[in-house]
């Protein structure tokens, strides 16, 4: 089963290329679509664990595995807050896996638009959910730089520093015990 899927991902990986050429525009919507199922499945995981108590573990689904995703988080964050957390993976192993995917389409859906948008944030929320190291950190970057390339003017006086320092705060303050 492994050999079939680097077979077809072979293929796939042949064909971008071609399909950049041929359909640009078509390219880049992909990439929009792809990353926003990516980002709706584990908003599913999300809200189905904390509604029902059920997780939607697609990668078991897909590829009958025993294990599944990785999607529980550590004991002691249960034992710190109270709540039991999970980390939702989306289609993939791990939340890392997850946020390290997700962020090279982030950053050519950016690249194509130019400019941040809804999908681009609630993506970046996603990674601070993830409860992953990596995702924080980079939703943490991420954030940086769309508050200071869209915000340049207002960024540079006192205000715009302070709205930045409210807009981490709660994130900041939720994750540092965590990670």
């Amino acid at each position: 089963k492994n050999i079939i899927n680097l077979i077809l991902s072979l293929q796939l990986l042949w064909l971008l290329p071609i399909i950049y050429k041929f359909n640009k525009d078509v390219f880049k919507r992909s990439i929009d679509i792809a990353l926003f199922i990516l980002a709706f499945v584990f908003l599913i995981q999300l809200v189905g664990f904390y509604s029902f108590g059920e997780y939607l573990d697609v990668l078991k689904m897909v590829n009958n595995l025993e294990k599944g995703s990785k999607f529980m988080a550590y004991n002691s964050w249960a034992g710190q807050t109270g709540i039991n957390l999970i980390r939702p993976t989306s289609i993939f192993n791990e939340p890392g896996t997850y946020c390290s995917y997700s962020f090279i389409l982030l950053a050519l859906s950016y690249l194509h638009h130019k400019s941040f948008t809804r999908l681009h944030m609630f993506v970046i929320i996603t990674f601070f959910l993830s409860l992953s190291a990596f995702g924080i950190v980079i939703a943490i970057i991420s954030s940086i730089y769309w508050f200071y390339n869209e915000f340049k003017i207002r960024f540079l006086n006192k205000n715009g520093v302070l709205k930045f320092i409210i807009f981490l705060s709660p994130i900041m303050f939720i994750t540092y015990d965590l990670i």
